[in-house]
């Protein structure tokens, strides 16, 4: 009778994130469980697993890696991504309507963010203040806020923040961002983020649209990116 070979957390942690880039996200989270449980792995790959743990349904199991992602890069002094990961964990929360959680990771994300300097994790922490008008019935407060997360999303070239902001204020992200990277690519010296193509007028109250249901699906791509 043959035996099945053991991987080790080399094989495993190759297996797993191979997984991970085709999206065979149960496969991704059984060989990076594996290589975790033989020697903890680093905070960058906890946010794979958190992803594919998230993905499987494995919602607490998920965020609980994430949060351990969070405090680990806090540990090595690498701020930002401690913030993506707390953001994460904050916008998650809101989008399943957990209110005290999704504000007291939020509020640490805020309060890790007062010494550093200008980075696009600040354009991500905008987008709870922007839902949070939505359901203030405050569309146009919610309006501006979102297209200023969505210039700070252009200003650092993050296309995911410029999507999420744009789809949140009611506009064609996908048409929007092609326009202005164009601009970009051209040097228009007149390509103001939202200036002629995106109206300027106060939207109205259905316009503004809530948390996307895949917010989940960005986790890891955003948290692991330094």
């Amino acid at each position: 009778m043959k035996t099945k070979p053991v991987l080790t957390q080399g094989h495993n942690l190759d297996a797993g994130m191979e997984a991970f880039q085709k999206q065979a996200w149960a496969s991704a989270y059984s060989h990076l469980s594996a290589a975790d449980r033989e020697a903890p792995v680093g905070p960058e790959l906890l946010v794979y697993l958190a992803q594919a743990a998230l993905l499987l349904g494995k919602d607490t199991e998920g965020a609980d890696i994430l949060a351990r992602a969070h405090q680990e890069f806090l540990q090595k002094g690498q701020i930002q991504p401690a913030v993506r990961c707390a953001f994460w964990l904050g916008f998650t929360a809101l989008t399943n309507q957990e209110t005290a959680k999704a504000g007291g990771w939020l509020a640490r994300a805020n309060r890790l963010l007062e010494q550093e300097s200008d980075c696009v994790e600040r354009g991500y922490l905008l987008l709870p203040n922007g839902y949070g008008a939505v359901h203030g019935g405050d569309p146009a407060t919610a309006y501006a806020i979102f297209l200023e997360a969505g210039a700070v999303g252009k200003r650092f070239a993050d296309k995911d923040l410029m999507a999420i902001a744009l789809h949140a204020a009611g506009l064609d992200a996908e048409e929007v961002i092609r326009q202005k990277f164009e601009e970009a690519a051209r040097g228009d010296p007149e390509a103001a983020y939202c200036s002629n193509s995106c109206t300027t007028t106060a939207p109205s109250a259905t316009a503004c649209r809530s948390p996307p249901a895949s917010s989940k699906a960005h986790v890891a791509t955003w948290c692991a990116t330094a």
